[in-house]
């Protein structure tokens, strides 16, 4: 057994451990089962076992617990101080280095924050000055995000910057212990107390937008002295209304990196959308024709899976080159870092792409914007896949609709106040 495994880790076992702290990993409350893993309970008829024992149905993902066997966990204690250094060559802005400043300052008095900062303002860059600064106290820090994508992309990134090792947890990877851990947010269902700084990204993203277990996770994975620190470019009604009661610390950062402002989208009129009429894919295939002619790629987002598979097979007897991705795609990965690479230029998505990934030059055509599952957030984070390059800080965005949604409009709308602020 290596203790260091325990370190502000929740293990579940069914044999007992001596000399490490553990607790069961379900109580039972009168007609309700409690797990201590994810917070949630549920009725212990719904979850009886043929042994006699109870299990959680809610973070069944992660692997089950039961009332079989308890959850174990050592604290975690400080590492070595100033043993990392920042190796990225890059300059903030005057904008962002205030930015940074203030992660620096809530972290140094333990209170919790939110950036509110738009698509391509490089809220990345403006995170190392207070990672740095935890890490050579001797502070353990993960940054965690709903998406798996947001994680694959940031890795090699926080490598760089760093020059250490970070650590990825994502899926079914094994665990490894580490200063400096990057993880989806579901991951945080394993740690109790054991980050000094902790930094949500995509704060209003799903699944941890809409799921309480998570938004607990969080509050536990970090130490009770800790901090925690929220970035986003959409924030929901909720984290307003945080902001609006003076319950939460806020900076606004409304310019990117390069000064120029967000790309506001073009609302196109295209009845027969739903249906691919004949008339719908031919306004569509001359989009395409507009970017194709240019070299510039395009990325184009569907409402949902069929429809784009449907949409797929139409337009190859037009552009035989064209690749389609979702969330279960087994090649996700190879068919983005090929349009990423500029190998593919034209790429079908479903919302799985709607943040956290960047793609230089790119312009997008949303079909179907009005469709209820784009919200005003979705909108919003797609439109900010354009423009975010120093090379090309503008570009195209066309919502195509046949009826304006009033999150189309919200969108636009957000999008414009952004840009007003200074």
């Amino acid at each position: 057994m290596e203790q260091q495994n325990y370190f502000g880790r929740l293990v579940f076992l069914s044999e007992s451990l001596p000399n490490i702290a553990g607790q069961p990993a379900l109580s039972v409350r009168g007609k309700w089962v409690v797990c201590q893993r994810c917070g949630e309970k549920t009725l212990k008829k719904q979850v009886l076992l043929a042994t006699g024992h109870y299990y959680c149905p809610h973070c069944l993902i992660m692997g089950r617990v039961s009332s079989a066997g308890w959850l174990y966990w050592l604290p975690q204690p400080l590492f070595k101080l100033n043993q990392w250094q920042l190796t990225w060559q890059g300059e903030l802005t005057v904008k962002q280095q205030q930015v940074a400043d203030q992660l620096l300052d809530w972290h140094d008095k333990r209170q919790n924050g939110l950036v509110w900062a738009v698509t391509g303002a490089g809220k990345t860059e403006m995170m190392f000055p207070v990672i740095l600064a935890a890490l050579n106290r001797g502070e353990r820090v993960a940054v965690a995000s709903p998406r798996v994508d947001v994680c694959l992309e940031l890795q090699p990134r926080l490598e760089q910057a760093f020059n250490g090792k970070v650590i990825l947890l994502y899926g079914g990877e094994d665990y490894q212990y580490g200063q400096l851990t990057l993880c989806t947010t579901h991951q945080l269902l394993r740690f109790k107390e054991a980050f000094q700084l902790l930094i949500i990204d995509e704060v209003d993203a799903f699944p941890y937008v809409s799921e309480k277990m998570l938004q607990y996770a969080a509050q536990r994975a970090c130490q009770p002295q800790g901090t925690l620190l929220y970035l986003t470019a959409t924030p929901t009604t909720a984290l307003k209304r945080q902001i609006a009661k003076k319950e939460l610390s806020v900076m606004i950062l409304p310019r990117r990196f390069h000064g120029q402002p967000l790309v506001v989208p073009e609302f196109l009129w295209c009845v027969g959308w739903r249906q691919l009429s004949a008339s719908a894919l031919k306004k569509i295939i001359k989009l395409i024709n507009t970017w194709r002619r240019q070299g510039e790629p395009l990325l184009l987002f569907c409402p949902e899976i069929r429809y784009m598979a449907k949409l797929k097979t139409a337009l190859q007897a037009f552009f035989p080159e064209i690749t389609a991705v979702h969330a279960a795609d087994p090649q996700r990965q190879e068919k983005v870092a090929a349009f990423r690479q500029g190998t593919n230029h034209l790429l079908l998505s479903s919302t799985i792409l709607e943040r956290g990934v960047t793609f230089p030059g790119v312009n997008v055509l949303v079909i179907g914007a009005n469709d209820r599952v784009f919200s005003k957030s979705a909108l919003v984070q797609i439109a900010g896949r354009v423009g975010r390059s120093l090379a090309k800080p503008d570009g195209f965005v066309g919502f195509l609709h046949d009826g304006l949604s009033l999150a189309m409009k919200n969108a636009r709308q957000e999008i414009r106040f952004l840009n007003r602020l200074d």
